[in-house]
């Protein structure tokens, strides 16, 4: 339903926003020197500088990163190996970041890390036990999800270093792209939402027809839900959302009634789900004042991600990478918009 940055043992649905967001696989960080594989071991998916990245340990990267974030390999078939290229693809420009990191002396202090996960659980309102306990189901240990925030503080001060000279962007600029882009400076229209999440269609049936026969939509939440961060609070989401913040399916139906009508069953990750929209709030037009600070920094973050991405492509040029055939992407140029999805921007 709600699109989710990280799994942790708290809750199926509960919305969260992390500073881990927007580093899954480094996924938008792509290559241009790419070579082909020239002798590789068998044992080898890719190898960056040298340095040899194993199968072994791509499918225990993609371990962690599912259970830190969700990221699930699809069973088989075609998304399999296209899911696979991309994982490679990304972790080899993830160890391309480690390198330039150790070139610059970049080092993150342990304490740093561990306290920003102890913040991150307190923010789930779980407790490090849970979290430990959730890990070791997944064959996972406190130390490998450490070692991602590592990667991720690490970029974030690659990032900060290589765009540093970037010149400020000024209020003409502002303007300037405000009087062009104008007809699109206007606010979503959001929605206050209550839902109720069960395993099966037919258990969403039934309890559409109990709230068509008038049953209270809280009190069916309450006994009924699996959504136990929600369930209690008669199931609202607890904050208004716009279309770009659900999963497509649920946003189509939730945002095709009308204020306290039902929507759905409808399906997402989290199982399927029956709907009510609880407030509609219009969006409405945007003036320059209320979007400048916006515009500036969205201007600005543009242009730090053109230097990134120059940047990046000539680690990779300098550095090398080769992929072993089964693991060579289809595509491995950067753009500066993928760029831009990286977790630097």
């Amino acid at each position: 339903m709600m699109r989710r940055s990280m799994i942790l043992p708290t809750g199926r649905l509960r919305p969260v926003s992390l500073a881990l967001a927007g580093v899954v696989l480094l996924g938008a960080v792509t290559s241009t020197a790419v070579s082909w594989a020239t002798a590789m071991p068998d044992d080898v998916a890719v190898r960056v500088g040298g340095e040899d990245v194993t199968i072994t340990r791509l499918d225990r990267r993609v371990d962690v990163l599912s259970a830190i974030y969700g990221v699930t390999a699809p069973e088989s078939g075609k998304k399999l190996g296209e899911f696979r290229r991309a994982a490679a693809k990304s972790i080899a420009i993830s160890t391309v970041l480690e390198q330039a990191a150790k070139k610059r002396k970049i080092v993150i202090a342990t304490k740093s890390l561990q306290d920003e996960l102890t913040k991150i659980i307190k923010e789930q309102n779980g407790s490090r036990a849970s979290f430990v306990e959730f890990l070791g189901q997944k064959g996972l240990k406190e130390s490998d999800v450490v070692d991602e925030l590592r990667r991720a503080d690490v970029t974030a001060r690659l990032f900060a270093e290589v765009t540093a000279d970037v010149p400020s962007v000024t209020k003409a600029e502002a303007r300037a792209e405000y009087d062009e882009r104008r007809e699109e400076m206007r606010t979503p229209e959001t929605r206050r939402l209550a839902n109720i999440v069960v395993e099966t269609q037919d258990e969403a049936r039934d309890v559409v027809q109990r709230l068509k026969s008038g049953d209270d939509f809280g009190d069916v939440a309450s006994s009924t839900s699996l959504d136990t961060t929600t369930s209690q609070a008669g199931g609202d989401l607890g904050q208004d959302v716009a279309r770009t913040g659900l999963e497509p399916s649920y946003a189509d139906a939730a945002f095709g009634v009308g204020k306290g009508e039902i929507f759905g069953p409808v399906r997402t990750e989290s199982g399927w789900n029956v709907g009510r929209v609880l407030k509609v709030t219009p969006g409405r037009d945007l003036s320059y004042d209320d979007v400048e600070a916006t515009l500036v920094s969205a201007i600005t973050n543009r242009r730090r991600s053109q230097v990134w991405t120059t940047w990046l492509n000539r680690q990779v040029d300098d550095i090398g990478v080769e992929y072993a055939d089964e693991y060579r992407p289809d595509d491995p140029r950067i753009t500066t918009d993928e760029a831009t999805r990286t977790g630097g921007s």
